[in-house]
């Protein structure tokens, strides 16, 4: 995997991942991130407020 730049830890909890994805030979991805446990508490909240919220629309919606 080539070298990433690190940015400085800000959190002391951070989490971080990487990847590279290779298509043949002249097409690469290279994807870096991270998060917070606080921030992956965020994400399941939101994916399931979003369900939940579009239930309620579609109920609604057939009255």
């Amino acid at each position: 995997m080539k070298s990433v730049t690190e940015d400085p830890i800000t959190h002391p909890e951070v989490i971080r991942g990487g990847f590279e994805l290779r298509l043949g030979e002249k097409i690469s991805f290279i994807g870096q991130g991270r998060i917070t446990p606080a921030g992956i508490v965020s994400a399941g909240i939101i994916t399931v407020a979003i369900p939940v919220a579009t239930t309620a629309l579609v109920r609604a919606a057939r009255r």
